[in-house]
């Protein structure tokens, strides 16, 4: 496999792993936190690295409210 075919492979499965973490955020939010209209926090979700995501998937259960999630986003 060319090295260029393999970015392009490994790009792809990060942009997969991203969409299935924000999604699975957008779930427990949903469900934890009462949300009904989550259009904000996606957009706020989808500019955000993997790594801050896995940290919020990680500590969700511990946050307070919503308002927790939109800090570690900064």
């Amino acid at each position: 496999m060319k090295e260029g075919e393999e970015k392009g492979m490994e790009r792809g499965i990060e942009k997969g792993r991203k969409k299935t973490l924000i999604e699975t955020l957008l779930v427990f939010a949903s469900d934890i936190f009462s949300l009904e209209d989550t259009e904000n926090l996606e957009n706020k979700l989808e500019e955000a690295d993997i790594d801050t995501l896995e940290n919020i998937r990680d500590n969700i259960l511990s946050l307070d409210s919503i308002n927790d999630v939109y800090d570690m986003l900064e």
